[in-house]
């Protein structure tokens, strides 16, 4: 079988393995299809900003096909970013996916929506080739942006949002959800309940992992130093609620643990102004390849949301699957049903935006034996591996779509 699968945030030209596009299309090749990706040259999550040149580049990576179609950089989230998202939805509606990018006649179509521009596009060419088509939301819009920066519900970019998300829910023929319990908003925006298909994000566990880190000699003295250590990797932006960890670190008086943070994003000079203690480090990001090595001197990680009703829906945090795969317990500040912490049970979920409870739950974590650390984390890999990977979430995809 063909998949052609459209997704804007595919990595990069020179860093394409990252992002659910390339661990999912290699779960649908491992299936034994074939998969041709089309992304754009550029999105503000990538690790290394490529000049795109030509209009067209494509390239086979670990067996799938990538092409990437040229759209303007842009620089925060004003009309710059709204322009490249739009852009990259014109062109995947106006280039034909066999005559003008050179790709296999597809069988299958997805829209993946980062934003949900292109799916007009896909459904498109999934008409005009007589295939199936799918909606593959990563983010119930617009309702993540009406929650998150308090986008008014009747903005014109809102009502715009609303349209192209009523057009993926109604005339594709399946919604992949990323989210466990985005079925009910969805209902009300389009959705039809024999349409609906749950594929969270989830792991490759034969995905390259380096026995060496550029943090390697740093984190060794961080271990040797502290008997207890607490990291959190990924972003640091607005929706990490980070600074609620920062502070329940300011509280703890303890000089024997250690906070180890590491990532970008627009907050991350507010957390290191914020911080107060000698015993939190932060460093930059590293490679994916990476993460596991560095996470192996933990003993406990962290994952911080903001308290707001979005989540509600679920939650599908790459990050979260790269601590179980570690097998490392896990304290997470969030509100949300049935989320992967809970179902595993390796960890504790604690209130969000509550530096006291965080502060209670990283010294009850910091006072378990090892071998209680070591049964919470074994719990959550074993979890992963029974319901995350990501060959096993291509399969379900395929089944659900041609059942």
């Amino acid at each position: 079988m063909n998949i052609l699968y459209y997704y804007h945030y595919t990595g990069s030209y020179q860093a394409p393995k990252e992002w659910r596009a390339y661990f999912l299309s290699k779960g649908f090749l491992d299936n034994g299809h074939n998969v041709n990706v089309v992304g754009a040259s550029f999105h503000h999550l990538q690790r290394i900003n490529y000049n795109q040149v030509d209009p067209i580049i494509s390239k086979y990576v670990d067996g799938v096909f990538f092409t990437w179609l040229r759209v303007p950089s842009y620089v925060g989230n004003g009309l710059g970013r709204i322009k490249n998202m739009l852009l990259f939805g014109c062109k995947v509606f106006k280039l034909d996916p066999i005559i003008d990018l050179n790709l296999d006649k597809p069988d299958l179509i997805i829209a993946s929506s980062v934003h949900p521009f292109h799916v007009i596009g896909a459904i498109r060419w999934a008409r005009k080739y007589k295939c199936k088509v799918a909606f593959e939301v990563r983010d119930p819009w617009p309702l993540s942006l009406n929650l998150l920066i308090d986008l008014p519900k009747l903005h014109p970019f809102s009502l715009l949002l609303s349209v192209f998300q009523f057009i993926g829910h109604r005339f594709t023929d399946k919604t992949i959800s990323t989210a466990q319990n985005l079925m009910p908003y969805m209902l009300k925006h389009g959705l039809t309940a024999d349409k609906y298909i749950y594929a969270c994000n989830g792991i490759d566990s034969s995905q390259e992992v380096s026995k060496t880190s550029a943090l390697d000699v740093s984190l060794k003295r961080i271990r040797k130093q502290y008997s207890r250590v607490f990291m959190y990797t990924g972003s640091l932006g607005i929706p990490n609620a980070m600074h609620h960890v920062i502070e329940a670190f300011n509280l703890i008086e303890c000089e024997n643990l250690a906070l180890v943070v590491i990532g970008e994003g627009l907050e991350k000079d507010n957390l290191i102004a914020l911080n107060n203690n000698s015993n939190v480090y932060f460093f930059s990001s590293i490679p994916k390849s990476q993460i596991q090595r560095v996470l192996s001197y933990s003993d406990t990680c962290i994952i911080s949301w903001q308290d707001i009703p979005l989540y509600q829906y679920g939650i599908s945090p790459n990050k979260i699957f790269d601590y179980m795969w570690a097998a490392k317990p896990i304290i997470q500040a969030i509100i949300s049903p049935n989320n992967q912490v809970e179902q595993a049970g390796c960890g504790i979920n604690v209130q969000p935006e509550n530096s006291f409870e965080i502060k209670k739950a990283i010294l009850a974590f910091s006072r378990k034996t090892d071998q209680e650390l070591t049964d919470l984390g074994l719990k959550g890999h074993q979890y992963l591996l029974k319901n995350y990977e990501f060959k096993d979430i291509a399969k379900k995809i395929i089944s659900e779509i041609f059942k």
